[in-house]
């Protein structure tokens, strides 16, 4: 049996008393560190999994009563538990909250948008061979570096407010947040040099987005189904680009900047790390829901500088940093980095900006040029709806008659992005997930079946999440720790089963 004992109650561990700690869903952060005796690392796990709630692992250490040389075991695997926890953590909120918020705004934008609109295809090469720079808002970022007489500027809303208080508005602002953002947005948008700006705008963005001033310019995300189901029953009339619009927004921008054709593409205050404290450029920026202090982050790493040394940073900016590097490898347009200091991207040239002006911006930029709106086709999604929830209606079926292999053609079905109920799978992709990673196992194996009976609960659920946002209703509750826990937990059951 594994004893849990408070490590600030020495009186208990001397005496050798079992002091059971059972750390439920109100317990709050804990004063100190919990030590788990255990005999084996496998007993030790085994408590952790079943008392422990992911947000208090931090606080976790481990002591085993049996030899010392196991001791090494089980740090390693409560450092996996952990990792496996944040992960847990990471899916849930991305793919069972923030995607289905985009998933849903998405739909919503079907009876939202004006009845004309521009959308990116309409930019396609639109500036080729220009240079532009993407503004980010890392720690380094200086405003004042920035002539925007001499090249293109592309911002994301934040740094977007730092050019209009600088006395110039972006030729380009874009923004992927399914967030209202509140104050920032309030502010740029009150700005009287905003009425010039053109907006590159994903369908997934807040309902707030479709009032913004001067032009916005609609695409929509590969990542969202709903994106590209509404791409394809618009097809006919109007094309609508898919960009991958995930992680950062700078990523974002980059794939933009290709298709309009701008060559070379500059990246300023992409630090990707922290400087001293901060890993934005100013508190200012943040004002809405934001602080710069973050280095309570668990996941600190350490990577190569611009200027040698190193710095430090974080698995999301690790990410973003790799994937610069990755797409300057493969791109045919220039990609240069302006950001004094910060992470080091490998195949990008390092130049500061004014250099830049001197070797690509020799020659008078381009005029803007004008673009008509054309008509936004009207499409009516409840049909489809009503068909997704017969689909679920019969996989439900199918798996109580013990028919695991139609139900799981029917699931198939309807994840399939050419088919008329693939609009409500956007709600559904961490069930889909969890059921790939059994796809290598007989179609009747109880791992698959629990899977998809987890995947036809939410799909039924979708359904009715589909609907109450046509009707003006989204309703998605943020993931709590209880989620976190509930999710694990049957992520464990569906482990039980052996092979």
């Amino acid at each position: 049996m594994s004893v849990f004992l408070v490590t600030d109650a020495p009186q208990a561990v001397e005496a050798h008393h079992r002091v059971v700690v059972w750390l439920g869903r109100d317990h709050g952060k804990l004063p100190g560190k919990v030590t788990v005796h255990a005999r084996t690392p496998e007993d030790f796990l085994g408590a952790i999994l079943e008392h422990v709630q992911p947000s208090l692992l931090e606080n976790f250490e481990c002591a085993l009563t049996a030899a010392d040389t196991n001791r090494a075991v089980a740090d390693h695997l409560l450092e996996r538990y952990k990792y496996a926890s944040r992960q847990a953590s990471f899916d849930l909120n991305t793919l069972y909250w923030t995607y289905k918020i985009c998933a849903l705004q998405t739909i919503q934008k079907i009876d939202s948008l004006p009845s004309g609109i521009n959308t990116l295809d309409q930019l396609e090469n639109a500036h080729r061979d220009q240079a532009c720079v993407i503004i980010g808002a890392g720690p380094s970022l200086d405003i004042s570096s920035i002539d925007p007489a001499r090249i293109l500027t592309i911002a994301t809303t934040r740094t977007a407010r730092l050019c209009l208080d600088a006395g110039w508005c972006p030729d380009y602002i874009i923004h992927i947040d399914p967030g209202p953002f509140e104050g920032v947005l309030d502010e740029v948008m009150a700005h009287p040099k905003a009425q010039t700006a053109r907006w590159l705008i994903p369908f997934q963005v807040h309902s707030r987005f479709t009032r913004l001033p001067g032009r916005t310019f609609w695409f929509g995300s590969r990542l969202n189904p709903s994106s590209i189901w509404i791409s394809k029953r618009v097809r006919k009339a109007l094309r609508v680009p898919l960009i991958v619009s995930g992680g950062s927004v700078s990523c974002c921008a980059f794939t933009i900047a290709e298709f309009m054709g701008c060559s070379p593409i500059c990246l300023l205050g992409q630090d990707l790390s922290y400087g001293g404290s901060q890993k934005y450029s100013t508190e200012e920026v943040l004002s809405d829901r934001f602080s710069s202090i973050v280095r309570d982050d668990p996941d600190i790493l350490t990577l190569p500088a611009i200027r040698g040394g190193a710095v430090q940073t974080t698995m999301d900016y690790a990410s973003y940093a790799e994937w610069f590097v990755t797409q300057a490898r493969h791109t045919r347009r220039k990609a240069i980095n302006c950001t004094p200091r910060g992470v080091h991207l490998p195949g990008l040239d390092h130049l500061p900006i004014q250099k830049v002006y001197a070797r690509y911006c020799q020659e008078s930029r381009m005029a803007p040029a004008e673009f008509p709106t054309r008509p936004f086709p009207k499409i009516d999604p409840r049909p489809f709806v009503g068909r997704a929830r017969e689909v679920c209606a019969e996989t439900k079926s199918a798996l109580d008659r013990g028919d695991c292999a139609r139900a799981f053609e029917l699931q198939t079905r309807l994840g399939h992005p050419d088919s008329d109920e693939y609009l409500v799978t956007g709600c559904t992709q961490y069930e889909q997930k969890i059921l790939t990673y059994f796809v290598h196992l007989p179609v009747e194996h109880p791992k698959v079946r629990r899977c998809l009976d987890l995947l036809a609960d939410a799909s039924l659920h979708a359904c009715d999440l589909v609907s109450a946002a046509l009707d003006g209703v989204i309703d998605v509750p943020p993931i709590d720790d209880e989620d976190v826990t509930r999710r694990m937990r049957a992520i464990l059951e569906i482990n039980a089963f052996k092979l």
